[in-house]
């Protein structure tokens, strides 16, 4: 089975540091800010992890340039990227009759410091983070085989769906542990049995 996800998030900094001296010492500054963003898929007992850090730092030193730098990272089951963010694809192994999980959790994080004469805020928005692509195929021995998804919520979970998430801190999606069942239509079987 295949399926798709987009994840996407929105981050902010705003560091300022300036130096100088009070007339007796030199007073250097530095300001930092860092977000953290992670995402864990799960379906069908496989998971898949993203997470995305971004980090920006400013340091003020007494008459000489001021330092800003910026760093992004993007890890994918513990595999540096680009990026974690955007859209993936990916195929999981299910058991055609059998009910299989299907959950994410996306947890945020934004951290902010300052010495001396700085300031710094960082701010984290994990709204709109999740899109669900729908389940895009099933094969059998390779070969692609019409089905249907039958779900306690009513969820037609082959369909792609958006939906603006409420921020929270750990925020779990698709209601983890949702018991859903993947059958092939009763058109397959008959064909396949004649």
């Amino acid at each position: 089975m295949n399926y798709s996800i987009n994840l996407s998030r929105s981050s902010s900094f705003d560091v300022d540091a300036v130096s100088g001296t009070d007339g007796v010492h030199r007073i250097d500054s530095a300001a930092n800010g860092m977000t953290y963003f992670r995402a864990d898929v799960g379906i069908g007992g496989q998971s898949v992890v993203h997470t995305q850090t971004d980090a920006e730092t400013v340091v003020a030193y007494y008459e000489q340039p001021t330092e800003r730098t910026f760093a992004s990272s993007g890890m994918i089951m513990g595999a540096p990227v680009a990026s974690a963010l955007g859209t993936y694809r990916y195929a999981i192994d299910i058991y055609l009759g059998q009910e299989f999980s299907l959950g994410m959790t996306l947890s945020v994080q934004a951290h902010s410091s300052a010495s001396g004469e700085a300031g710094a805020a960082a701010t984290i928005s994990s709204m709109n983070s999740f899109d669900w692509g729908g389940i895009q195929s099933v094969t059998i021995d390779g070969q692609p085989v019409e089905f249907s998804v039958i779900s306690a919520s009513g969820t037609d979970w082959t369909q792609p769906y958006t939906s603006p998430i409420p921020e929270a801190p750990t925020l779990a999606l698709l209601l983890t542990g949702l018991g859903v069942v993947l059958r092939r239509s009763v058109k397959l079987r008959n064909a396949a049995v004649g």
